[in-house]
């Protein structure tokens, strides 16, 4: 049995997402695809467009055999830390042949030689990120401009401005998105000294961070990022019918049975929780949060008085310090009350930094991939979130909780939002397909 995994958000699915898995399927001659998603908040620090539930069983009905949550702790963290979680995940599982990622680069040469240079950390690589800092610049643009300083014995420029130099790969392989989770990837593999082999696929169509779709002549079809399609349903004129041509058919089924009441949601339904969760911190209180620093504490309380959406808050704090997607993630990580145990991010093949592995949806005919997981696998897989308790205890519990609360602040406020019935995470059960 080969099985091949993705980490994945699915924020909504698309016909991206189902190019990519009939592509794995094609390179890898995979038997099975799982995946571990995120839940109801996603990496961007943004609520998935719909509930955990509902993306998962749309990535089902599209080719995924089983549907796994990431749990929000590592879902809603920077790159790093995303990719650390979700390895380790699929690691600890002990039965994954293969992870697959979409790139720009679409070259696994290249990840594999930047993820040696920077799993070694050399010492004017982490200075000349440091320098970049104190200039003001953001740590992914700091760290981008110090991949290409590296291996040069010129500073970095005043002026910010990138001096050219012999790096020891491209530092425009940084300069997107997915490339960078993908690096992230080939880093946690090797530092777990994983046997999954990587495996990379080009981006066809349209790029991450475009507003528009495209025809993919690899695909045959027209492609749009999951962010284009959440600002065109997002818009005072936006409809679920905009994202038919854009979503697999079934995709779209599932969708349209679950509009107007899984979703769609948008950071904005959560500005007035925001906002009551502010009014009663202090600056020692906030820096106490993951990814609030006390220089973010100290910008986030000179506005919290003056009531603003979700977003428009954002917009206020921002500062060339920090991405637009760190002050979300920070605002949050306070919304959610998820605190920084100020321990440092280690995982080893014999102690997983992801616990469990909690199922949200699988194909009814895949039960031999989940036998295979849990013959095999180190973690508990929880098929029955209300029995967590009796396999999970301390630390594990304790980030089991988490997603349940976060979980059910989404479902609480869909309820609000669309008037349905509230039903607790832990009492809601598998999608089977």
């Amino acid at each position: 049995m080969t099985i091949a995994a993705i980490i994945a958000e699915y924020n909504p699915f698309h016909n991206g997402h189902e190019y990519m898995i009939k592509k794995i399927k094609e390179d890898t001659g995979a038997d099975y695809i799982i995946a571990v998603m995120s839940g109801a908040f996603t990496q961007r620090g943004i609520p998935g467009i719909a509930d955990k539930f509902t993306r998962a069983k749309m990535a089902v009905a599209c080719g995924i055999d089983a549907v796994f949550e990431l749990p929000v702790r590592f879902a809603t963290s920077n790159a790093e830390v995303f990719a650390m979680g979700a390895v380790s995940f699929f690691h600890a599982l002990s039965c994954v042949d293969y992870l697959a990622f979409g790139s720009e680069c679409g070259s696994l040469s290249d990840f594999m030689e930047a993820s040696e240079f920077l799993l070694q950390e050399p010492e004017e690589f982490q200075t000349a990120i440091k320098q970049y800092l104190k200039q003001g610049l953001s740590y992914p643009k700091a760290f981008s401009l110090a991949a290409g300083q590296s291996g040069s014995s010129n500073a970095p420029s005043t002026s910010r401005e990138q001096t050219k130099t012999s790096a020891p790969f491209s530092s425009g392989l940084l300069a997107h998105p997915n490339n960078v989770l993908g690096l992230e990837y080939v880093k946690a593999l090797k530092k777990l000294s994983s046997t999954i082999r990587p495996h990379t696929i080009s981006r066809t169509g349209t790029g991450y961070h475009d507003d528009h779709a495209s025809y993919s002549k690899e695909a045959d079809t027209l492609i749009a990022s999951a962010s284009a399609i959440r600002t065109a349903l997002g818009s005072r004129t936006g409809n679920i019918a905009m994202a038919q041509p854009l979503l697999p058919p079934e995709a779209y089924r599932v969708f349209a049975e679950n509009y107007g009441t899984m979703g769609p949601v948008s950071l904005d339904d959560f500005s007035l929780l925001l906002s009551v969760r502010l009014a009663g911190e202090t600056r020692e209180s906030l820096s106490s949060y993951l990814d609030v620093p006390a220089e973010l504490a100290d910008r986030i309380l000179s506005f919290r008085e003056t009531y603003m959406t979700f977003s428009e808050l954002i917009s206020a704090i921002k500062h060339k310090q920090y991405t637009y997607a760190r002050i979300n993630r920070a605002l949050l990580h306070i919304l959610l009350n998820l605190k920084d145990t100020g321990e440092k991010l280690s995982a080893t093949p014999s102690k997983p930094l992801v616990p469990y592995g909690r199922l949200l949806a699988m194909k009814k005919n895949s039960s031999s991939v989940i036998k295979e997981i849990k013959a095999h696998s180190q973690i508990p897989v929880i098929t029955k979130p209300a029995e967590a308790k009796k396999v999970l205890s301390g630390e594990a519990l304790a980030l089991f909780q988490e997603d349940v609360s976060a979980a059910d602040l989404y479902f609480r406020m869909l309820s609000f939002k669309y008037g349905t019935k509230f039903l607790h995470d832990v009492q809601r059960t598998i999608e089977l397909i």
